[in-house]
């Protein structure tokens, strides 16, 4: 897959960790990033022989938010559903606390 202009797309390795780290357990956002980011540290480990030096490329592979957003949405093969942050019970599309609700993905 090519890159767009504007960064819109997402590149073949950010899909293939995606699908990596996307599991039938219910994930938010911020759960699958940090799952990409910690997967990715642990391949840099293993290939860099340098184990003081930075790893530069992970920020490359891994997509914004709103990029991960747009991409989960657009897939069928995967679920998404409104859950209450504190009761974690799958909330309605019309409920009333907003502040209280997060999305959360999973593949079923």
């Amino acid at each position: 897959m090519k890159q767009k202009r504007g960064g819109k797309a997402i590149s073949r390795q950010a899909i293939g960790l995606i699908e990596y780290v996307l599991t039938s357990e219910p994930q938010t956002i911020n759960e699958i990033l940090e799952a990409m980011f910690e997967k990715g540290h642990e391949y840099i480990d293993t290939k860099n022989k340098y184990k003081n030096r930075l790893p530069t490329t992970l920020g490359q592979h891994i997509p914004t938010r709103k990029e991960l957003i747009r991409w989960l949405s657009s897939q069928p093969n995967i679920e998404s559903a409104r859950f209450d942050k504190w009761t974690n019970e799958v909330v309605s599309k019309k409920a009333e606390r907003v502040a209280k609700i997060q999305t959360k993905y999973w593949r079923p």
